[in-house]
């Protein structure tokens, strides 16, 4: 497994609003999960890791969408919870797709047929001559 962190705290406080630290020790366990299980879907692409670009920006967003869920679901906000769990599958499944996109080393070759050009059966031409 690679260390990425695709959701920090810093940036969670600041999408959830919170000014102060009183919950920082459990967003911080909720991140380090959330980091984890993104790292665990993420083992089938082991050739695209660590994720850059639009797949690791992919990765972040869905990575906050699980923690909001968390965080929702702890201040018993049970419907946008599940609104937010569903953001957040939807977002992993999208990179999924796009992962299983991408070629690799891995990837089965396509042969390339080259034309083929028939000759009429013998046995054919005796009858039409």
């Amino acid at each position: 497994m690679t260390d990425s962190s695709y959701v920090q705290l810093d940036d969670l406080k600041e999408y959830l609003d919170v000014t102060d630290n009183l919950d920082d020790p459990m967003l911080s366990d909720l991140i380090k999960d959330v980091n984890q299980e993104i790292e665990i879907r993420m083992l089938p692409f082991a050739d695209s890791l660590p994720l850059t670009g639009a797949y690791f920006q992919q990765a972040k967003r869905a990575g906050a969408f699980y923690v909001v869920s968390c965080w929702k679901q702890e201040h018993n906000n049970s419907e946008a919870a599940k609104s937010y769990m569903e953001k957040f599958e939807s977002k992993m499944e999208m990179l999924i797709k796009a992962l299983e996109a991408i070629p690799t080393e891995r990837t089965d070759t396509v042969v390339y047929a080259p034309e083929y050009k028939s000759e009429p059966l013998r046995s054919r031409e005796r009858f039409f001559d």
